[in-house]
């Protein structure tokens, strides 16, 4: 028989022997898995595929070109840093507005703004829903079902206004001082901050009238208009990722500017006069539609675009000498050629209200004018979203 010893032994070598096929069976198999299962593909959060939230067919944006003093045809070029269209992200966001509505507090909140703009007077009702303050020859128009604000000046009458005024020179004095107002006077919401800003000096010509001036020196008013920062692309971030993968993910959000009919001016502006803590509003203009929903769709390929541009299908919608007083009534210009520096995509609102908030191409660039060598600043507009025929 044999020794227990030996028993114990042979016991053991059958273990490691056990131990060892399993640990071989182990690596095989999970050399094998690699060798069939690649990895997983890192998470893509940006949409693939359009929703049409709102509908196949969005209403057409149109707008009015400005009219040139020859009606020929004109020619385009491409002059960007790279002598390419650039590339966007094929889905796009399109926002769809709140109708608006007078809330039980329209009232108070229209009294509030007011004071905080220092028109602290009993208002008039011009209708069941405006209502008006005036505070010498200074005029303040609040719509409570629009919730616009207008504020403006009769600088003829205005004594203080016609008075000579140390304007300095940085203008991040005043678009600091400009957020402030609007800020307590709830006139500056979500997407302003973060936005784009320009500051214009302007002076009173001897008519009274707002005109440019050259430089600070002879300014006596700043005007300052701000641009909301709106998604275009929003990425699809799942609930249960941890807070610093959501924030990951987050950058890569695509943002566009929302610009109105002119695409240098914002739709909230103000022009503030004087100096440091004296500073006083002379005009100032409110448009902010709210809100509703936000849904995808195909934006149009930027190629379309630009064909559509050269058959002169697009809209004109800013021309002028760079420098030209863009106070003075516009002289309609002969233009040879379009010469297209920049593309982007922008977002259109209406001062009036507008049900949905979409996407236009903006190219600009220079045109080159038929006379002396002269040259203009300029933006077309055309319509982003591609269109469906279903």
């Amino acid at each position: 028989m044999a020794s227990r010893l030996e028993e114990a032994t042979g016991t053991a070598k059958k273990l490691l022997i056990g131990c060892g096929v399993i640990i071989v069976i182990v690596l095989l198999y999970t050399f094998i898995s690699k060798l069939f299962k690649s990895e997983p593909p890192p998470y893509n959060p940006l949409p693939t595929v359009a929703d049409y939230g709102f509908g196949q067919n969005l209403p057409t944006l149109e707008f009015e070109s400005i009219q040139l003093a020859v009606d020929s045809p004109k020619e385009y070029k491409l002059e960007t840093t790279d002598g390419q269209l650039p590339n966007f992200f094929p889905i796009i966001n399109v926002y769809k507005t709140e109708v608006p509505h007078q809330s039980l507090t329209s009232h108070d909140d229209a009294l509030a703004k007011a004071k905080a703009l220092r028109f602290t007077s009993a208002p008039k009702a011009i209708s069941s829903t405006e209502l008006k303050w005036t505070r010498g020859a200074r005029t303040l128009k609040i719509n409570k079902l629009y919730n616009t604000v207008e504020l403006t000046t009769d600088y003829e009458k205005d004594q203080e206004a016609q008075q000579p005024r140390d304007i300095q020179p940085d203008y991040n004095i005043y678009i600091n001082k400009a957020k402030n107002i609007l800020t307590k006077a709830n006139l500056f919401p979500q997407g302003y901050e973060e936005g784009k800003n320009s500051a214009t000096y302007l002076k009173l010509n001897n008519k009274k009238e707002l005109r440019r001036a050259k430089s600070a020196a002879e300014a006596n008013f700043v005007r300052i208009d701000f641009f909301k920062r709106m998604e275009s692309v929003t990425p699809i971030i799942p609930s249960y990722f941890e807070e610093e993968q959501q924030e990951y993910y987050r950058k890569q959000t695509v943002y566009s500017h929302l610009q109105g009919d002119n695409p240098k001016e914002g739709l909230i502006y103000i022009v503030l006069g004087g100096v440091s803590e004296s500073l006083d509003i002379y005009e100032l203009k409110f448009t902010d539609w709210q809100i509703e929903d936000t849904a995808t769709y195909y934006l149009l390929p930027v190629y379309e675009a630009w064909t559509k541009l050269q058959e002169e299908q697009a809209y004109l919608r800013y021309l002028l000498e760079p420098n030209t007083d863009p106070y003075e009534p516009y002289t309609p210009l002969d233009v040879e050629e379009y010469w297209i520096t920049n593309v982007k995509i922008a977002y259109y609102s209406s001062l009036d209200y507008i049900d949905f908030i979409q996407p236009v191409y903006e190219f600009s660039g220079i045109a080159m004018l038929s006379q002396d060598n002269r040259k203009a600043d300029f933006s077309f507009y055309y319509p982003a979203i591609q269109i469906t025929t279903n």
